[in-house]
């Protein structure tokens, strides 16, 4: 607007040419400041996915921990032990249970 303004004024060449002039940096300084910004935006964007990355990696090796532990605190045969043990005592409880009926049997045909 400026510069129609100066060529309608008739002004002189110069001054035109210097304001033409300052009017192509400023729109090619934009440009680049568009194209920095969009490469900020591009680099802010791998920052993210590596952060995340980095947590996602940090969680796993805690679960492998965790799980590894687990895996190790396990006795196998202490859980074997313990299932025969049950399994035993389940089958005096049906021998007595058993038992209790013949006796009551018993004691009902008297």
């Amino acid at each position: 607007k400026d510069l129609e303004k100066m060529v309608k004024k008739n002004e002189p060449k110069s001054s035109q040419r210097i304001l033409a002039s300052n009017y192509l940096k400023k729109q090619n300084m934009l440009k680049k400041y568009k194209g920095m910004e969009a490469k900020l935006e591009g680099v802010k964007l791998q920052i993210a996915n590596i952060q995340t990355t980095d947590a996602l990696v940090g969680t796993m090796k805690n679960m492998a921990g965790i799980l590894n532990q687990s895996a190790n605190s396990i006795d196998i045969n202490n859980i074997q032990h313990v299932i025969t043990d049950f399994n035993m005592q389940m089958e005096k409880n049906t021998v007595m249970g058993e038992l209790i009926e013949d006796a009551v049997d018993v004691d009902e045909d008297v």
